[in-house]
């Protein structure tokens, strides 16, 4: 019977000291540069088309415990919440990890578990709830509360892996966020990434499921700076647009310039009858 096991992963928004603040796109390399020391311990170079759909690994610096403990065929439940400059998001699910292999890391000591090809990311939303309703399972078999106080970050009962009694919970919840609409937010990074954050966290209030390509794109292009090919990044852009119910464009004066992917979003999501300005003004209707 495989077990269930739940993880948690700071995400972080960093803006860019070094990026232009002109609204001229910018070029996406068809390949990022190799990875510095200053990177996360956990980012591995990966093949440029990596990541799109699922995770391809996860990493612990554990070595006993539930990280000794996980096996191929079980379950790694990832929550993540997202840190920026103006505040932070809800904490969310952010993958399923279905274990395919274990290995240990001989260099950063821990483990390194290989991601099985069911395993998938999921989209923004606001998973609190959920993670008040789920047990977990001491090394004695003693059944205990995932989590406490709900005034401490969820990071602080999840930082180390934890056994769950059952994932039924976060299993409804997977079934609840394919069922529900989603909302896919387009801007421009250069003008328009605070608006987005607060926009994005007022749909979260209201409970909606929200595409954000600073939650929804592969992992090491969102926060590590990997790149990846643009042809490969123009087929997922336009994939969550596809499955999105609608596709808010944050209108800032850079917005949908020419060259720009806030203009191919905007364009798809016009001809597909997606299209709506978001409303970035306090107490105004949205009627998303």
């Amino acid at each position: 019977m495989p077990n269930h096991y739940i993880h948690f992963n700071r995400r972080q928004v960093r803006l860019d000291p070094h990026r232009k603040r002109d609204c001229e796109p910018q070029a996406q390399p068809e390949s990022g540069p190799e990875r510095q020391d200053e990177q996360p311990w956990y980012a591995i170079k990966q093949d440029g088309d990596a990541g799109f759909e699922r995770p391809m690994y996860h990493v612990t610096r554990a070595e006993t415990a539930s990280a000794a403990a996980i096996r191929p065929g079980d379950t790694i439940w990832l929550i993540g919440q997202l840190y920026t400059p103006w505040g932070k998001l809800p904490a969310a699910l952010d993958a399923r990890f279905d274990v395919a292999c274990v290995d240990r890391r001989k260099e950063t000591k821990g483990f390194h578990y290989t991601a099985a090809e069911s395993s998938r990311w999921f989209p923004c939303a606001d998973v609190s709830r959920v993670l008040f309703s789920l047990t977990s399972k001491t090394a004695s078999g003693r059944a205990t509360p995932l989590v406490g106080d709900p005034d401490k970050p969820v990071g602080y009962y999840l930082r180390q892996l934890r056994r769950l009694v059952s994932a039924a919970g976060l299993q409804e919840w997977e079934r609840k966020l394919d069922e529900a609409p989603k909302h896919f937010v387009s801007y421009r990074h250069v003008d328009g990434t605070r608006l987005a954050y607060e926009f994005i966290a007022s749909l979260l209030t209201d409970g909606k499921v929200v595409y954000w390509d600073r939650w929804s794109l592969p992992r090491r292009l969102a926060e590590r700076r990997e790149h990846v090919t643009k042809q490969a990044l123009d087929q997922r852009i336009t994939d969550l647009i596809d499955k999105a119910r609608t596709v808010w464009g944050i209108e800032t004066p850079c917005y949908a310039v020419e060259g720009s992917y806030s203009l191919q979003e905007k364009e798809l999501s016009l001809r597909l009858g997606k299209y709506r300005p978001a409303v970035l003004f306090p107490g105004t209707e949205r009627n998303p």
